[in-house]
């Protein structure tokens, strides 16, 4: 499972989602696109849950390790969720 994150993947970034998702549907990637903004904490649990919440659901993980990096793929943070 991969997730792709963005800000306003529903306004004024739908079109690069929707491209995101078609290529991801091509390639028979298993591909989520999350909605995140790196600037907002609030936004940023948000998607760490969605994703613990599709990756439970697949693989009944009680837990699950993020890394969030930014644009330059410096790791920023570790975030342990657990259900």
């Amino acid at each position: 499972m991969i997730f792709a994150t963005m800000r306003d993947t529903s306004g004024r970034n739908a079109a690069t989602a929707d491209a995101l998702r078609s290529l991801a549907s091509r390639k028979h990637w298993d591909l989520d696109v999350l909605d995140m903004d790196v600037t907002d904490e609030a936004s940023g649990k948000g998607a760490v849950e969605q994703a613990r919440e599709a990756l439970a659901q697949m693989f009944r993980v009680p837990e699950l390790t993020v890394l969030r990096s930014d644009a330059s793929g410096d790791v920023r943070t570790e975030v342990e969720v657990r259900a």
